[in-house]
C-alpha cells in the first residue's frame, strides 16, 4: 500500500497544483502548525482549513490567530484558508480525495488530510 505521501508525489510530479484539506476540530486544533508544515512540505499550493460545528468561539478565534501568523511564515509558499463555516456538501457526500488513512505510517500515523487535486 503506498503512503499518502507517495500518492501525493505522483500529484506534484504531474504539474497538478492541489490542495490539502485539513479537518479543524477541538482535539486537531493543536495540529494546526504541523498541517501548515505537512502541506509546505509536500508543496501543496494551498492549506484550506475545514472547521467542525462543535469548535467554541475562542477556538476558532486562536484558530484565527494561528492562520494569521502561519500564513506571515508561509508567504508566497503556500497560501492558508480558512472556511468560514463549516462546510456540509449537499446530499451528504464527500470531495473527491485522497485520504491519507490513520494508522499509514510514516509522519501521517494517527492524522487524516485529504487532498484534492484541481
Amino acid at each position: 500500500m503506498r503512503t499518502a505521501e507517495q500518492r501525493l508525489a505522483v500529484v506534484r510530479e504531474s504539474g497538478i497544483s492541489f490542495a490539502i484539506v485539513f479537518p479543524l476540530t477541538s482535539a486537531s486544533l493543536a495540529e494546526l502548525e504541523w498541517a501548515v508544515e505537512f502541506a509546505a512540505a509536500q508543496a501543496a499550493a494551498l492549506l484550506q482549513v475545514r472547521p467542525s460545528a462543535e469548535l467554541r468561539d475562542e477556538q476558532m478565534a486562536t484558530a484565527w490567530m494561528m492562520v494569521d501568523w502561519l500564513s506571515e511564515l508561509q508567504r508566497g509558499k503556500l497560501a492558508i484558508h480558512v472556511d468560514a463555516v463549516p462546510l456540509q456538501l449537499a446530499g451528504g457526500g464527500s470531495p473527491n480525495v485522497v485520504k491519507a488513512e490513520s494508522g499509514a505510517g510514516g509522519a501521517l500515523s494517527g492524522r487524516d488530510c485529504f487532498a484534492s487535486g484541481d
